[in-house]
Order: structure tokens, then C-alpha cells, then sequence
């Protein structure tokens, strides 16, 4: 009889550490659902730029100007950690950060390369029901550099 109750008391201790590690997958999704339906109110409440203003030369920088693409996009979203963006919100930062393209149309390019980034795994990516949410999957130690070699950034600091 005490057997059993030592059995039935191990059964029930796994089931405990399963259902433990199942409820904190769980929080971890809740806390990443609420984080993208805030990044989506705010997105829907913020006035954002006309691309035409930007082309025609309203840039606050030229952070940039000598940057690739690539370069840019991961230097942008690695100094706002924990930010998700919308291509066209990324498309605007890259012009007024003083990108250079010769693109007439860059927020359809933008999504294209965002894709690609993607897919190779350069950057994090959400789906939601309205498209792609973009994020920096940098680590920690990781530091960025440009085609040269040059540190773009230092490292993050948690």
C-alpha cells in the first residue's frame, strides 16, 4: 500500500513539473501578446511623416548615409531593443537617418529586403493579422560592424 501512494505521489510530482514548465510557456506567451497589441495601439495613435517629405531632403541625421542596407536596419533596431517595427515605420527612420536609395518606390524594397532579412534570421519577426512586426534577435555580446570592419555600436548592456 505505501508503495503505491509513493508511486501515485511521484506521478504527481511530474505531472506538477510538466504543467509548471506548461503555464510559464504560457505567461512567456501572454507577456509577448501583450507586448505586440501595445506596439499596435501605439502605432495606430503616433502621426508619422510622409515618405514624400523625407525623400525630398527632411532628414535629421546621416547616421545612415554611408551604411548598406543591412547595416542599417540592424544598427536601427538594435538601439531600440524590445521595439517592434512596421516596414513602412522602418522605411521613414532609414530616410531620415539619411539612407541613401535611388529606389521610387522604397517601402515596397523595404519589405523585400526585411524579407530576406528574415528568412536568413538577421532580425526577429512577428506575424500579426495586419503584416510583419521587425526586432533586433542580437545577443548580448554581439557587436555590430560595418563592411569595413568598423563597430557601429557597443555592445548592449543588461
Amino acid at each position: 500500500m505505501s508503495d503505491q501512494l509513493l508511486q501515485m505521489q511521484d506521478r504527481l510530482q511530474e505531472e506538477r513539473q510538466k504543467l509548471a514548465r506548461r503555464l510559464k510557456q504560457i505567461d512567456d506567451d501572454l507577456v509577448s501578446l501583450v507586448r505586440v497589441i501595445n506596439l499596435m495601439h501605439s502605432q495606430r495613435t503616433e502621426s508619422t511623416q510622409s515618405q514624400l517629405d523625407l525623400i525630398k531632403g527632411k532628414t535629421s541625421s546621416n547616421r545612415f548615409a554611408k551604411l548598406t542596407f543591412r547595416e542599417s536596419v540592424s544598427q536601427m533596431l538594435y538601439e531600440n531593443p524590445g521595439k517592434f517595427w512596421v516596414p513602412k515605420e522602418i522605411a521613414s527612420e532609414l530616410l531620415r537617418g539619411g539612407f541613401k536609395t535611388r529606389a521610387k518606390k522604397f517601402g515596397p524594397t523595404v519589405r523585400t529586403m526585411l524579407h530576406g532579412m528574415r528568412v536568413d534570421g538577421s532580425i526577429s519577426a512577428t506575424e500579426t493579422e495586419t503584416g510583419w512586426l521587425y526586432g533586433s534577435p542580437i545577443e548580448k555580446k554581439e557587436r555590430l560592424r560595418d563592411s569595413t570592419g568598423k563597430k557601429l555600436v557597443a555592445a548592449r548592456r543588461n
